[in-house]
């Protein structure tokens, strides 16, 4: 029985065998697949895992890349509707910085580049699927804050951030799908302050944090007369002087009974009765002094110097700077935005408004704004200082051209990669597919071969079973 016992076994065993081999074959017959499970072959499944699993990374890749694409296709639009916008104000400010533009045609003008400002400030805080695309890495908040009086935008700030978000594109390449609009939009370039005016005001020494454009007023304090002539400030002096500094001269001619400022015209005075005569020099600086005190026993000529003090404001008079004494890095700081100049006030000599103007610093809004202003004139200046104005416009104006131009460059040279990565990565996607695939699919050939084998195998089995149980004890009487 035990001989016989092992007979039967081997050949159920032979059975199983060739029935779970035929499953087999069926199978990959039936999916194409060699590999339909870990078990079927433990080493390929785990290489074409590696290789499905390198396939799924890429697909990611491309979907971050295609969302990047997308993001920077709408940042170049946008950056190339805010060109040709400059272009055309371009046109408009070299147009009425020409002696030939007719005045009257200026305000329009002006319009017409507020309707531009709004524009430009839209375009800046254009928004995509994902967020803003010039804010940075934030992209749930406008990145352009902007503040009106009476309905017209009189600044635009940045309230972004100074980083940009990454996301992969492809293994260890991360590309950001947004742009820091302070870079776009505003120049990074700083030079030298240029003062437009004639106060007498410099540049200071130290670099200054203002940025474009801004207007720097001097107003006049307190008039001190040196010497013992008697003369004095009059009552109008505080108000009415314009001078500034240590610059200025009275010359007392005692006989006569006249004064002068700075050699200008003489006129007569009266120590009994005058006080307050008021004194022009060539230049149109005004003082005004009390004679009353004037000492009767002078004779001859007689030279009285005058300092006066004052004050300087780069925030429209919100705050203000003492003007004591006069040196060559003397601080303004404007109290909106916290940003300072540094002015050199030694040749300081009247009060008045000086244009101030950061080349390198200028923004598009900035500037913009100033061109608006300028063209209407809301200064009240006379038509050679608006159109100095309007000219130093146009010069912000090219300045902040050339940096957005050379954002777009960035902008489609960034676009170019993309598309050549893409292209590396679809053909990366097919190799590794493909490496899948082979290990996977099976040789339909090879595999009716090995099935027909077999299952002629396991019929020859089947049959060499059916003899065997045939066999009984009358088989050896």
């Amino acid at each position: 029985m035990s001989g016989t016992n092992r007979i039967y076994n081997s050949v159920l065993t032979s059975l199983r065998s060739g029935m779970n081999q035929l499953a087999r074959l069926q199978e990959q017959v039936a999916t194409g697949q060699r590999v339909n499970r870990a078990s079927d072959s433990p080493a390929d499944a785990a290489m074409i895992l590696s290789f499905r699993q390198r396939v799924g990374g890429i697909e990611t890749f491309v979907r971050n890349l295609g969302m990047v694409n997308q993001n920077l296709s709408e940042i170049s639009t946008a950056i190339q509707s805010a060109s040709d916008g400059l272009i055309q104000a371009r046109q408009t400010l070299s147009q009425a910085a020409s002696e030939t533009f007719i005045e009257k045609d200026r305000l329009p003008a002006s319009e017409a580049m507020d309707v531009l400002l709004e524009q430009i400030v839209s375009l800046a805080n254009t928004k995509s699927a994902q967020g803003y695309l010039f804010g940075g890495s934030s992209m749930s908040s406008a990145p352009y804050a902007v503040t009106r009086v009476d309905g017209k935008i009189t600044s635009v700030s940045y309230c972004g951030s100074m980083t940009m978000p990454q996301v992969g594109v492809a293994s260890g390449v991360g590309q950001s799908h947004t742009l820091i609009g302070a870079n776009v939009f505003q120049t990074q370039q700083r030079e030298s302050p240029i003062f437009s005016g004639s106060t007498g005001a410099a540049a200071g020494s130290a670099t200054s944090s203002i940025t474009g454009s801004a207007w720097l007023t001097f107003s006049h304090a307190v008039t001190t007369y040196g010497g013992a002539s008697g003369l004095a400030a009059a009552a109008e002096s505080p108000t009415g002087d314009t001078i500034l500094g240590s610059g200025h001269t009275i010359t007392v001619d005692a006989d006569a009974r006249t004064l002068s400022l700075d050699g200008g015209p003489a006129v007569a005075f009266d120590a009994a009765t005058d006080a307050s005569v008021r004194l022009v020099n060539a230049q149109g600086d005004v003082v005004h002094v009390d004679t009353t005190g004037f000492d009767a026993d002078l004779a001859g000529t007689i030279s009285v110097s005058l300092q006066a003090t004052g004050t300087m404001s780069i925030d429209g008079g919100a705050s203000s700077t003492p003007l004591t004494n006069f040196a060559d890095n003397q601080s303004v700081v404007d109290s909106v935005s916290g940003r300072g100049l540094f002015v050199d006030t030694t040749n300081i000599a009247r009060t008045g408004t000086e244009a101030v103007s950061v080349a390198g610093t200028h923004d598009i809004f900035e500037t913009l704004i100033a061109a608006r202003d300028a063209l209407a004139n809301t200064r009240g200046l006379s038509r050679t200082e608006q159109t100095q104005q309007i000219t130093q416009a146009l010069a912000a104006l090219d300045e902040v051209h050339e940096t957005i131009l050379t954002s777009l460059t960035s902008v489609g040279a960034k676009q170019q990669a993309l598309e050549t990565l893409a292209d590396n990565l679809a053909i990366m996607k097919e190799g590794a597919e493909y490496q899948a695939t082979s290990l996977q699919s099976a040789d339909v050939a090879e595999v009716a071969t090995e099935l027909a084998r077999v299952q002629t195998f396991y019929e020859m089995t089947l049959a060499a079973a059916a003899q065997i149980m045939k066999v009984s004890l009358l088989d050896y009487i």
